[in-house]
């Protein structure tokens, strides 16, 4: 499946292309208003930020047919591949999508209402075809109408994919993705919502706490490598959190010698080191040892 932005905000893409498989970018006429910007200044911005293997989608704002071929023309210059025209599925419209094909240019048919507009404009050769999900919904079941699209190109062994796009919330995109949806176009707020789950950081914390209850806050002995631990404690926490290299030396029982926290014989011992941490660096370097689990009465465990 391709993941789309619908934005006019160039930086919003390049943080979410930097954390998540982003296919390209999708604007329309309102959102470019909406920036403050010129349809130049964000076409710009966008392209400075996309990668050409990243696609770009762009609307034709006439609504006569020699109006939209020359839009067409003129958004699909901007660069050599992957720039695509967004052209709404009127009549004017589907007669220049049919036009704009025959041209070689590549297409996305938008502003649909029903799968049978879309249908249409895939048999016209349109290379995507854009149903609006939450604005489809005010006219009968917006999810329905674009599962019985994806039915009726399969049956009709029609290439053109379906890039969902009006989403109001990720319930709608989750629905969708279930259905087999080729392509959605999300907004930004609503693809991070998908990723910000409660639990997640619930369980982030669950774990960041364990962990400082059995070690202090120490890091892996495998990261400690410069400072000894005893009367320096409050200094080794403050140079792990600044992530700066520390050293563990422990004490071999009944040396009086100190040992290297490498060591795996003898049962050594270092000041104010837990004796689970200390086995830890002692016996099982890299594994950390087992933590008594305080909700042990629950049957439900996370993983």
């Amino acid at each position: 499946m391709e993941l789309i932005l619908d934005t006019a905000d160039a930086k919003q893409v390049s943080e979410l292309s930097d954390m998540l498989t982003i296919t390209g970018v999708t604007t329309n006429p309102t959102i470019i208003t909406r920036s403050g910007r010129t349809p130049e200044e964000v076409a710009d911005a966008m392209l400075s930020v996309l990668s050409d293997d990243q696609l770009f989608f762009m609307q034709t704002v006439a609504t006569d047919f020699d109006g939209i071929m020359a839009d067409a023309r003129r958004i699909c210059s901007l660069r050599p591949k992957n720039m695509y025209v967004k052209i709404p599925v009127t009549h004017d419209g589907l007669r220049a999508i049919k036009a704009a094909k025959a041209e070689g240019l590549g297409v996305l048919a938008t502003a649909i209402y029903s799968a049978d507009e879309a249908f249409l404009a895939a048999m016209n050769g349109a290379d995507y075809l854009a149903p609006y999900v939450n604005r489809m919904e005010n006219y009968g079941d917006g999810i329905t109408q674009v599962e019985d699209l994806l039915e009726m190109l399969e049956m009709n062994d029609l290439p053109t994919k379906v890039v969902a796009a009006s989403f109001k919330n990720a319930n709608q995109v989750h629905r969708l993705i279930v259905a087999g949806i080729q392509a959605v176009t999300v907004p930004p707020e609503v693809v991070r919502s998908m990723v910000d789950h409660p639990g997640t950081r619930i369980a982030v914390d669950e774990f960041s706490a364990a962990w400082r209850e059995a070690y202090g806050g120490l890091l892996p002995a495998a990261h400690l490598d410069a400072v000894e631990i005893g009367p320096h404690r409050a200094d080794l926490v403050r140079r792990t959190t600044a992530g700066l290299p520390v050293t563990v030396q422990t004490q071999a029982a009944g040396s009086g010698k100190n040992a290297s926290s490498g060591s795996k014989t003898g049962a050594s011992q270092a000041q104010g080191i837990s004796t689970g941490y200390q086995e830890y660096l002692n016996t099982q370097r890299g594994q950390a040892p087992r933590i008594k689990d305080k909700t042990s009465e629950s049957p439900a465990r996370d993983t």
